[in-house]
């Protein structure tokens, strides 16, 4: 493949616009622009063109360039190639439409990242030319703004009536008020070479004066028959108003048949995000990184728990940086966690806690399977289901059943997994308060523990506990999640328990229906639309849901029957 250079550009013209992709990387500008960082080989055939991005880590390819029909044949020149270099193939800001093709041709073949920091910005041109409509109004009132204290001050000129000193003055200006970075260094680079051929590169654009000063300036170009792309914008943020009225003033200069505007991604940076999210994009151009698919599963290391407890930490909504520290610092162990690696990144991770379970009056050692969690960005690869059948292939040869809970109870049906236990959920009733029974916070393991086991005796399917498991996991864990624990008394007897978050009941054990009565009239001065979580057999007035709380997955013909309990969320 030979290197991309500006005399090289009008060979790559027609196969660009023949795909057609409207993302922001299929542009030869943009190629120019960013060539310094990421220098571009390619090759042209007849019916398509590769290229390819050469980047510290190595080499990665674009999306062919050519119609879809060629798409299969372009493809297997780029696999070879890759092959014949001893290269890992990746292709890089794939679009949607392409994924989905590639997914069906190679089977199993790929992995996709979606690389949310990547997606272009389209804006309709209309809008942020006249500013009309309720969205436009907190722009059309700074532009408006603008005119006022400047009417009579400022001049917009067009890119050909500019000379390119007077850009890379002001861009030196522009970078004095910004943190000095490489990336910086980059693009200044890059649009000097964009200004120096700006005729090959058939650039459009515009600046703004003020006083007869630059103070903003722009630089675009064709995308496609109906989209601009905005390379870089510039302007004093001082001034109100001033960037809505260089975009204006630009777009008013344009063919109206530029309907669209790309204006690139945001990089990941979130005051970029809210500012381009403020100018009302139209849509997004998701876009996805393609990998071959080297995955490997394998048992966790120590070296991996800083990935697993950010993968934990962004997986559960529920969870707080305080209680994934106490997991991993108390609950978690290596041996018990699987993980699916792609050069050393963690994308899956299932983690097998064994606990022992009363199963028809025999006590189970078995694989209570948590914290199934993959990395946003990798999901719909089927990690999960690969690495759960992965795991269930293990557990199968040595207990008898596997048990887990879940957010969508579907998704493990295919495995075998039905749902063996039920609970109800309710809100509290408003009995009368009883003088004879006392409520109050307890964190006595042995006074919990006796309420438990006196609960579960009429139970099956439940796990046991013991003095440790409260003293080590329950009590400290409910206190750091901001939940409290209350045991219910009849002359100093226990008779019953519950652990309460604000709103939230989410273990209810009355032993009694004196027991029952009182901790609904408790719950209820608490929160009169408190939610509980209680067993079927509890009796509660208030109208109740009857959801899910364990699925199972029997491995021999032996069946978990009677009246089913389980009280655990891990």
């Amino acid at each position: 493949m030979e290197s991309l250079t500006i005399n090289d550009i009008d060979k790559l013209r027609p196969y660009l616009k023949k795909a057609d992709y409207r993302e922001y990387n299929s542009n030869v500008v943009t190629m120019m622009m960013w060539q310094f960082s990421y220098p571009i080989t390619y090759e042209t055939y007849d019916t398509f063109a590769l290229v390819r991005w050469h980047h510290k880590d190595g080499c990665s390819w674009m999306m062919p360039l050519c119609e879809k029909v060629h798409w299969k044949e372009a493809m297997e020149h780029m696999l070879a190639y890759s092959r014949r270099q001893g290269e890992v193939f990746s292709v890089v800001s794939a679009t949607e439409e392409f994924v989905s093709w590639c997914s069906k041709q190679y089977p199993h073949v790929f992995l996709y990242e979606d690389l949310v920091n990547a997606q272009d910005y389209i804006y309709v041109s209309e809008q942020h030319r006249t500013l009309c409509g309720k969205k436009m109004q907190k722009r059309r009132n700074h532009y408006n703004a603008f005119v006022k204290e400047y009417e009579g001050r400022y001049l917009y000129k067009e890119l050909h009536e500019i000379d390119n000193e007077e850009i890379l003055d002001y861009l030196h200006v522009w970078n004095e008020h910004h943190e000095a970075s490489r990336s910086l260094e980059s693009e200044k680079r890059g649009i000097r070479f964009l200004l120096e051929h700006r005729d090959v590169l058939r650039l459009m654009g515009g600046g703004i004066y003020i006083d007869g000063e630059m103070k903003a300036f722009l630089i675009a170009s064709e995308l496609s028959a109906d989209m601009l792309e905005i390379h870089v914008e510039k302007a004093d943020k001082e001034i109100r108003g001033l960037y809505i009225a260089m975009l204006k003033h630009f777009l008013m200069h344009q063919d109206p048949a530029y309907t669209y505007i790309n204006r690139e991604d945001d990089m990941g940076l979130a005051y970029l995000r809210t500012a381009k999210m403020n100018m009302h994009p139209a849509y997004k151009v998701k876009k996805y990184g393609i990998y071959e698919r080297h995955l490997h599963i394998r048992k966790a290391r120590f070296e991996d728990v800083g990935q697993l407890h950010a993968l934990w930490l962004n997986s559960f909504a529920e969870e707080t940086l305080e209680t994934t520290d106490y997991f991993f610092q108390h609950l978690f162990r290596e041996d018990d966690c699987y993980v699916i690696v792609y050069e050393e990144e963690i994308l899956s991770m299932l983690q097998c806690r064994e606990i022992v379970m009363q199963a028809n009056e025999t006590d189970e050692r078995i694989s209570f399977i948590v914290g199934v969690a993959t990395k946003e960005t990798y999901r719909r690869n089927g990690l999960m289901r690969e690495l759960l059948q992965y795991v269930l292939d293990i557990l199968r040869k040595k207990e008898p059943f596997t048990v887990l809970q879940a957010y969508d109870w579907d998704l493990y049906k295919p495995f075998g997994f039905q749902i063996s236990h039920v609970r109800q959920k309710a809100h509290p009733h408003p009995y009368s308060e009883m003088a004879e029974i006392t409520v109050k916070e307890c964190y006595d393991p042995e006074v919990l523990l006796s309420v438990y086991r006196t609960f579960c005796k009429t139970k099956n399917g439940y796990r046991l506990r013991d003095r440790e498991y409260y003293e080590t996991y329950l009590i400290p864990y409910v206190s750091m999640d901001g939940g409290k624990i209350y045991v219910a008394y009849e002359k100093e007897q226990p008779i019953g328990s519950m652990i309460v978050y604000d709103a939230l009941c989410s273990e209810y054990l009355p032993l009694n229906e004196t027991a029952n009565m009182q901790m609904q009239h408790v719950l209820y001065t608490m929160h009169p639309h408190m939610e509980i979580w209680a067993d079927t057999s509890v009796h509660l007035e208030e109208k109740s849901d009857i959801v899910p709380c364990l699925m199972t997955l029997y491995h021999d013909n032996r069946r978990l029957d009677g009246s089913l309990f389980f009280s655990e969320v891990l």
